[in-house]
């Protein structure tokens, strides 16, 4: 069996090596940088996940704190025997009312 390597100069053994190399490391580096990516792509899905959940549950309070003012808003109105928009705006617009309003809020979760 012949040795075809034996004809080739020692530099030129060595730059095969050296892209061999280089090549190895280039695969080697760019399968670490998928492997990575792919795992921050799993760990923000995460992240936004949990993210989501908790403004879900802020909006879902801020939401629920509303009606509960607009519910003692309306029981104002029927208890007031209000039955039109023009006298609505006139019992509406007193300090009293608005002062009710600041308290709701400020108890309100």
């Amino acid at each position: 069996m012949p040795n075809r390597y034996r004809n080739l100069s020692p530099s030129r053994i060595a730059t095969l090596l050296g892209t061999l190399l280089i090549l190895t490391v280039a695969v080697a580096v760019s399968g670490s940088i998928w492997l990575l990516r792919g795992r921050m792509i799993d760990q923000w899905s995460h992240h936004l996940s949990s993210a989501s959940i908790a403004l879900f549950a802020h909006s879902a309070q801020t939401i629920g704190s509303a009606y509960v003012v607009l519910d003692g808003i309306a029981d104002r109105v029927k208890t007031a025997g209000i039955t039109d928009a023009k006298t609505l705006r006139k019992k509406m617009r007193s300090p009293e009312m608005f002062q009710t309003l600041r308290d709701n809020m400020a108890s309100s979760p």
